[in-house]
């Protein structure tokens, strides 16, 4: 909302296009000439009490404001909820405003910072003895940042003329007694580069823009102002200048309410709905209807819609919806397939579609899909090797553990027919490579041959024994 006249509409434009970059929608903007009546700023006001968004931004000078606030409280748009901003220029100025603890509380302004100083103090001493001094029958009235800015300008101003007096000397002038100054460009040049310790701080003039300084941001409570913030071009948002915490202090917002208000609200005056097809019939957990019995009444469950209901939370806007089934006239099983919800979309007998639908190629050539719920990701596909067809499958149950048992028992089982038979049977004595491999042979061939040449009873027992271990391996 913003003064009209060359004071509003200068700021304006660069203000909205500064809020695009980070990704804040200007919705509407109010043009308010200063000769508005006070009916015509009322019925402004209702017309944007029916709109969804609760933040607002004056730009406005005091006059103007204060009638402004006087019948935003009237409307009830200072109430919890509600959120408003005011530029520097009005900002700077709220000691001009008249009642502005009845009419602004909560308020969110920002203005220059300017840091106190000895030399700012003593100034602003001897600006208020010359004041009373010219206007004795006047109000006793602050020097605001604008002032002491614009004294600064014209102190700055001054110390470049007086040296380009001095560089040029008498040149300088117009020879013809008329003051009028010859060095316009030297002039220039000099205020372009200027730069000192003025009252505001460090006055800089780089390429012809006064560089930006900090600026200080205050939430109205009460009669006074409580800085809560600051902004710096380097660190952005800070809770104090001497250090880099972001952020900013607790703040009152409008309706005495501690707690950070949305941006927007449903209005009253909005009766149109969002209409959600649900088709009941498929899987439980994605979609599914609870009837009460004794009031009718359906609530929509299920992993869809819970997917839904979330996204709809997070949106930085009101969506009023309802869900409406697609059922058949006996109110019991679905109106058709999917594919015929689809259609019923795209037709426009609903403005949305909910449910576990498969994205097909001819349904989005009608409808658009949002996202999957699967995570978003590209894959390949290639053939494999289907192992199963090798003709050493059956070894694929045999881990290596199982081999090393096997490998083990059969030397143990070797070495059991040796130690029993070495003492009463001569094939099993001789060089020790030969009872090295009678003892692995007849360890390898118990499956296959009977070992008639074994003597020993007690050793046919063993290897019926060791026949049988090898069976319930096989």
């Amino acid at each position: 909302m913003y003064e009209d006249g060359e004071y509003g509409r200068g700021l304006v434009p660069y203000l909205s296009d500064a809020m695009m970059n980070i990704g804040t929608k200007v919705t509407y903007q109010t043009v308010i000439y200063p000769s508005a009546s006070d009916d015509w700023i009322l019925a402004e006001l209702y017309k944007l009490k029916t709109m969804q968004t609760r933040v607002f931004v004056v730009h406005a000078l005091p006059d103007l404001a204060s009638r402004l606030f006087k019948k935003v409280n009237e409307v009830g748009m200072m109430d919890e909820g509600y959120v408003w901003f005011i530029t520097e220029g009005l900002t700077s100025q709220l000691h001009n405003l008249d009642h502005k603890e009845d009419l602004m509380q909560g308020v969110i302004g920002v203005k220059s910072f300017i840091r106190n100083s000895g030399k700012l103090f003593d100034f602003k001493k001897r600006w208020k003895r010359e004041f009373r001094s010219l206007y004795p029958d006047d109000d006793e009235t602050q020097l605001d940042t604008s002032g002491i800015r614009l004294y600064d300008t014209v102190f700055g101003l001054a110390m470049a003329l007086e040296k380009t007096q001095k560089e040029k000397g008498d040149s300088a002038m117009d020879s013809e007694g008329t003051r009028a100054l010859k060095g316009g460009s030297m002039l220039l040049q000099s205020i372009r580069n200027f730069r000192f310790d003025g009252l505001s701080g460090d006055f800089n003039i780089c390429h012809g823009q006064l560089q930006s300084s900090a600026y200080e941001i205050v939430n109205i409570i009460g009669t006074g102002e409580k800085t809560i913030g600051f902004w710096s071009p380097k660190n952005g948002i800070l809770k104090m200048l001497d250090n880099e915490t972001k952020g900013i202090k607790p703040v009152m917002w409008p309706g005495d309410s501690p707690v950070i208000p949305k941006g927007w609200e449903i209005p009253v005056s909005n009766k149109n709905m969002l209409r959600v097809g649900v088709r009941i019939g498929g899987f439980d957990q994605f979609i599914d209807a609870d009837i009460d019995p004794e009031t009718h009444q359906v609530t929509m469950t299920g992993f869809c819609v819970d997917v839904f209901k979330a996204v709809v939370d997070a949106l930085p806007y009101a969506l009023k919806f309802e869900f409406v089934r697609f059922v058949s006239s006996d109110d019991k099983r679905p109106a058709g397939t999917f594919d015929d919800l689809v259609f019923n979309l795209s037709i426009g007998g609903y403005d949305a579609v909910v449910g576990d639908i498969t994205i097909l190629a001819y349904r989005s050539d009608r409808v658009a899909f949002t996202l999957p719920y699967t995570e978003a990701g590209v894959s390949l596909v290639v053939p494999i090797k289907d192992e199963r067809k090798s003709a050493w499958i059956f070894l694929k149950p045999l881990e290596k553990e199982l081999w090393i048992t096997t490998g083990a028992f059969f030397i143990y089982t070797g070495l059991v027919v040796w130690v029993i038979e070495h003492r009463v049977n001569k094939e099993f004595r001789g060089a020790p490579h030969k009872q090295v491999g009678m003892l692995l042979y007849n360890s390898f061939s118990t499956l296959v041959y009977s070992h008639s040449k074994c003597l020993c009873t007690l050793l046919h027992i063993i290897l019926s024994h060791m026949l049988f271990v090898w069976f319930i391996i096989c």
